[in-house]
């Protein structure tokens, strides 16, 4: 498969995209809660004469009851589609993983592999000394 400009330059932006769907989940979900409430206070507390009151609770049910679940169910559906779409760095791995990941060297990435694990088990033998030697001193005050 060949790449095109085209491809890396979606690769390049699905951070952005990611941060897009985050503020559209954001600001649905704010005017999905404003216009319910919004639609509560106006349809209970407006003083006038019984045809704008009439015609007060219509609008604040229409807010509350027919505006506010959209925004709602729109701010969950692009959370969702936040939560599924990958980073750059992800997508990016999930790419190139299984071109790299062939038949022909897979010995290879396993010993580089190997040596990760040992550097991780290190790494995590050392944060178990250092938590447990803070405890001890703790216990020792």
């Amino acid at each position: 498969m060949e790449i095109s400009p085209f491809f890396v330059y979606t690769i390049v932006k699905l951070d952005a995209f990611c941060a897009f769907m985050c503020s559209c989940s954001v600001i649905c979900a704010v005017i999905g809660v404003l216009s319910y409430f919004f639609g509560h206070v106006t349809a209970d507390n407006y003083c006038g004469t019984e045809e704008e009151r009439r015609e007060s609770r219509m609008v604040g049910r229409y807010l509350s009851f027919k505006v506010a679940p959209v925004f709602l169910v729109l701010s969950f559906v692009t959370l969702f589609v936040w939560t599924v779409i990958p980073t750059t760095k992800q997508a990016a791995v999930i790419w190139l993983l299984p071109k790299v990941v062939t038949e022909q060297n897979m010995e290879k990435v396993q010993s580089e592999a190997g040596e990760l694990y040992d550097l991780a088990k290190q790494w995590l033998t050392e944060n178990a000394k250092c938590n447990i030697n803070e405890k001890d001193a703790e216990t020792k005050d």
